[in-house]
């Protein structure tokens, strides 16, 4: 079995034109998770074994000693206890 990440350590590059993606998970769901499945339907499509590791933003939802709740309500493109997914935590908070 194949792992991908597609991303890593994703960071919100739009925050002057929408400051609401400093806010913890926002980015996650707002623009990271719809990105996540459009990769994930590809994956699947080219190998149904295949494991898509995602991420959260590597700001805000991990900076300065806090650790915030992620903005994936399921795995993106899946659903939760998929066999498809790995959620890479990429933290530097301790």
């Amino acid at each position: 079995m194949v792992g991908f990440d597609p991303i890593n350590e994703p960071f919100p590059a739009d925050i002057g034109e929408d400051t609401s993606l400093m806010e913890a998970g926002v980015f996650d769901s707002k623009l990271l998770a719809p990105l996540y499945e459009k990769v994930h339907e590809k994956y699947i499509a080219a190998n149904p074994q295949s494991i898509n590791y995602f991420e959260t933003g590597q700001y805000p939802d991990a900076y300065f000693g806090l650790v915030n709740p992620a903005g994936f309500d399921v795995p993106p493109g899946g659903e939760i206890n998929s066999a498809n997914h790995v959620l890479n935590d990429h933290s530097y908070c301790c």
